[in-house]
C-alpha cells in the first residue's frame, strides 16, 4: 500500500516537472476584456495580424508573440488653452472631447499610428479648437458664437479622427471666456 502510494506521487512530481520544464512560463495566456479589441503580432510569422480581430475572451499567446489590446469604450480628453481671439484678445478655454475606436478597426489604427496614437488625437484636437477660435472676435465669442464654435470644432475633428479609425461622439465646450 505505502509502495503504491509513493509510486502514485512519484508520478504526480514527474508529470508537474515534466509540465514546468516544458512550458518554462513560456506561453502567456491573455484576456480581452468586453468592449476591447486585439490583435496578434507575430514577429517570426509574418508579422501583425490586422485582419483577425479578436474579441471578449482568453487566448494564449507564444512565445515571442504578443497580443496588442484596445479599448473600443468611449474616452475622453480635455483641452485647456489660452488663445486668442482674432483681434489679439486672450481667452481661456476648456473644451472636452469624447471619442471610440472604431470597431474592426483598430488594427488600422495600430499600423498607422502606433500606441501613441492619443498623441495624434490631442494634436487635431487642439489645432482645431485654436483654429476656430482664432477666426472669431472677443465679441463673438462672449455672444452667440459658443455653439457655431463647438459645431465647427465638431466637423474638423469628424473628418479628421474618421479617416484614422476614430469616431467622434461629442464636442463640449466647458469654459470659454476672455482673461482680464
Amino acid at each position: 500500500m505505502k509502495k503504491g502510494i509513493l509510486i502514485f506521487i512519484s508520478i504526480i512530481a514527474l508529470l508537474v516537472f515534466t509540465v514546468l520544464y516544458f512550458n518554462n512560463g513560456s506561453d502567456s495566456r491573455v484576456t480581452i476584456q468586453p468592449g476591447e479589441e486585439g490583435y496578434m503580432y507575430r514577429p517570426r510569422d509574418g508579422g501583425f495580424d490586422e485582419r483577425s480581430p479578436m474579441y471578449e475572451g482568453t487566448y494564449d499567446v507564444a512565445t515571442g508573440d504578443e497580443l496588442i489590446v484596445y479599448s473600443l469604450k468611449p474616452q475622453k480628453i480635455k483641452a485647456e488653452l489660452e488663445l486668442m481671439s482674432s483681434r489679439g484678445k486672450l481667452h481661456d478655454v476648456i473644451v472636452e472631447i469624447d471619442y471610440a475606436i472604431k470597431r474592426g478597426e483598430a488594427g488600422r489604427l495600430y499600423l498607422e499610428l502606433g500606441r501613441n496614437y492619443k498623441r495624434f488625437i490631442n494634436d487635431k484636437f487642439e489645432g482645431a479648437v485654436k483654429s476656430v477660435i482664432g477666426k472669431y472676435t472677443s465679441k463673438e465669442i462672449a455672444t452667440t458664437k459658443s455653439a457655431v464654435i463647438k459645431i465647427e470644432i465638431r466637423n474638423i475633428l469628424i473628418k479628421e479622427l474618421d479617416r484614422m479609425h476614430l469616431k467622434l461622439n461629442n464636442v463640449e465646450i466647458l469654459k470659454l471666456e476672455a482673461k482680464s
